[in-house]
C-alpha cells in the first residue's frame, strides 16, 4: 500500500493489471528506451495499486527496473476533485477500470473479480 498523507486512512484498496493498446510492442519499446536512456522508474509499469481515501486517490504504479532485477514503485496522488471519470465495466469475473484525471491523464486496468468483492464499483460510488 502506498504511503498515505498524515491522518488519511484507506477506504478501498486493491491491485489490478495495467493494460494498453499493443501492450507487447509498447513493453518491448519501453525496455529498449530504458536501456538507452538509463531508465525512468515506473516506466515499465505492469500493475497498479489503487487506494481511495476521503480526499485522494493514490495510484501506485508497480513495474520493473531497466535491468529487470527489482520492482519499482511510483505513486501518483490524485485529488478526488481532479478525477473526471472512474468507469467500471464488468465482464464475467473481470472488471475493466478506466480512470480519467487531471487535464489529459488516464489509466486503464483490469482486475480479477472471482471473489465478487466489486471493489472498483465501490470506488466509483464514492467518487460520483
Amino acid at each position: 500500500m502506498p504511503k498515505l498523507s498524515e491522518n488519511e486512512y484507506p477506504i478501498v484498496h486493491f491491485k489490478a493489471t495495467k493494460v494498453s493498446n499493443a501492450e507487447g510492442l509498447k513493453t518491448a519499446a519501453t525496455v529498449i528506451t530504458n536501456l538507452l536512456s538509463h531508465g525512468i522508474a515506473g516506466s515499465g509499469t505492469t500493475s497498479v495499486v489503487l487506494t481511495l481515501t476521503e480526499d485522494n486517490l493514490y495510484i501506485e504504479h508497480v513495474g520493473y527496473a531497466p535491468t529487470g532485477q527489482m520492482d519499482t514503485f511510483v505513486t501518483e496522488k490524485v485529488d478526488r476533485k481532479e478525477i473526471n471519470s472512474f468507469d467500471v465495466v464488468k465482464e464475467e469475473n473481470t472488471e475493466v477500470i478506466t480512470i480519467s484525471y487531471g487535464k489529459s491523464k488516464y489509466i486503464k486496468c483490469v482486475r480479477d473479480n472471482k471473489d465478487l468483492s466489486n471493489l472498483p464499483t465501490e470506488i466509483a460510488k464514492f467518487i460520483s
